[in-house]
């Protein structure tokens, strides 16, 4: 008993230090808003790109992604009233933000590149804001409206595609976006992006949305690949998309078939040394694991949350971070003959507020991960 109570101390103190030093990372990188958020790509006019500045540059969406994010965090940490407050003011400020960024020379919404005119606003972007909007500033919600209506719109029965345009787009405007999707993007539909607006949308109004919002779910469960995992076009990796898709199903279709599948997919995927990623083990694939395998049954997966949890406290850095791993991956070209460049971005914040994710929510389970009773 007295080995089992010790082996308890010594577990709650190491994630305890972790968490703390994760906090103090991210509310420092807060205090200097976010620098790592940004990014910068180059769209050349030689390969036809019509901005003003062949350099552009924007954090609307991560930025959007990292509130939420801070907002889960803080739901977990509930009896640390002063973080809580702080993060409840940094996720106001970054609402706030990221509704000015609302394009107001079309009616799609958010861009990921809002001064590059051959990118439309898109799904994603949409969901990243009202997700948060839905979370901590209702006062925004009605900037998300128009585009929520076209997206639906264009979806009809089935999944909407990613890119969001509008019959009252300026023709010029709308001429240029149009091309950018032929020439450089390709239209469609993924599922990555869909998870995450039907996904927001639950958490919106599941009620006033359920029609479109249980058709939505049973095209991406049946979007699901054979082996338990679904294709993301816009990020590396089986893990950020599965997390999107086996939260929404959560929540919106508890028992489905593809929940289960998803799961054995992570079960079977985990490397040797307790982590998750495609190439290698990395602490942000392993933490979108975590969260998924905890939220379905922290108790049934505790030795291989256990195992998981072990490798990111062992790969934290002295300041608290975790080292970034390629989350966003954007084709460019990606039309008739395949991509001609893909460009990645991460971030050490973003992936470190994912990682406190998972810390936090283990460490309210300790003792069921680690059968410590």
């Amino acid at each position: 008993m007295e080995t089992m109570k010790r082996q308890r101390e010594e577990v709650t103190s190491e994630l305890d230090t972790a968490i703390g030093r994760a906090k103090e990372y991210l509310l420092a990188e807060a205090d200097k808003d976010f620098p790592d958020t940004l990014h910068v790509m180059c769209f050349p006019r030689l390969a036809g790109f019509t901005a003003q500045d062949e350099r552009q540059s924007s954090d609307i969406f991560v930025r959007g992604v990292l509130a939420v994010l801070l907002l889960d965090i803080a739901e977990l940490l509930s009896d640390d009233a002063d973080f809580c407050q702080t993060v409840h003011d940094i996720a106001h400020r970054e609402a706030y933000y990221v509704a000015q960024a609302k394009r107001r020379d079309c009616g799609g919404g958010w861009s990921y590149f809002p001064g590059l005119p051959e990118l439309p606003p898109d799904l994603d972007s949409l969901a990243a804001a009202l997700h948060l909007f839905s979370r901590c500033a209702p006062q925004y919600i009605e900037l998300c409206l128009e585009p929520i209506h076209l997206a639906l719109l264009q979806a009809g029965k089935g999944l909407p595609e990613t890119w969001i345009l509008s019959p009252s787009d300026p023709p010029r405007l709308r001429s240029a976006m149009q091309r950018g999707i032929n020439c450089y993007w390709r239209g469609g539909v993924d599922i990555d992006a869909c998870a995450h607006f039907f996904l927001a949308l639950t958490v919106f109004n599941a009620r006033r949305f359920a029609e479109p919002i249980t058709a939505g779910v049973r095209h991406i469960s049946a979007a699901q690949h054979g082996d338990g995992h679904w294709e993301a076009k816009w990020y590396w990796g089986p893990y950020y998309v599965g997390a999107l898709c086996m939260e929404l199903l959560r929540r919106t279709a508890p028992d489905a078939p593809a929940i289960e599948r998803a799961t054995n997919f992570l079960l079977r995927t985990q490397r040797e040394d307790g982590g998750w990623g495609v190439n290698e083990s990395a602490p942000l694939d392993t933490a979108h694991a975590l969260w998924s395998l905890g939220r379905r049954d922290i108790e049934r997966y505790r030795s291989v949350i256990a195992r998981g949890l072990s490798l990111l406290l062992n790969h934290q850095a002295p300041d608290g971070s975790w080292n970034p791993a390629p989350w966003i991956k954007m084709q460019i070209g990606r039309t008739a003959s395949g991509s001609t460049r893909t460009a990645t971005y991460y971030s050490t914040t973003l992936t470190s507020a994912f990682c406190l994710r998972a810390l936090c929510f283990t460490f309210n389970s300790v003792f069921h991960i680690f059968n410590l009773r």
